[in-house]
């Protein structure tokens, strides 16, 4: 498989939740909604393996985060991907513990230091504004 195929396979599947694609690195910014369908995607074809997760915020007060998770393949032609997702740390955001076993101690990082809370219940993030909350609005 070739680079702009990787490229064209994700797109297409992935189509709903792309908001954006940088393609000289693989950097995927999905939308909210279609976060855990995303991950779930990009680990069943070969991207298992959590890496890391930062962040930044938008340094305004509203509490709007970019999170990036940067996952790893050994099979694809892009070893990494990242993917981000701005999200508001007034509400919950999904936990990726029980999909990748690193993500906990990741997660009590972000925690810890930018009081960010993870939701193992999809239901929580779901009823809160980070379910459907659009990438640009504060």
């Amino acid at each position: 498989m070739s680079s702009e195929t990787e490229i064209g396979a994700i797109s297409s599947v992935l189509a709903y939740a792309l908001v954006s694609i940088a393609k000289a690195d693989l950097t995927l910014l999905v939308r909210n909604e279609g976060f855990l369908s995303s991950i779930d995607y990009l680990k069943e074809v070969g991207w298992s393996n959590l890496r890391s997760i930062y962040t930044d915020d938008f340094d305004d007060g509203s509490g709007r985060h970019v999170l990036v998770y940067v996952l790893l393949s050994e099979t694809a032609i892009h070893k990494a991907i990242a993917v981000q997702v701005v999200i508001n740390s007034k509400f919950p955001w999904y936990s990726l513990a029980q999909v990748f076993p690193t993500a906990g101690e990741k997660e009590s990082y972000l925690r810890g230091h930018h009081g960010i809370t993870f939701s193992e219940s999809p239901e929580a993030v779901k009823d809160s504004r980070n379910a459907t909350i659009a990438w640009f609005s504060p």
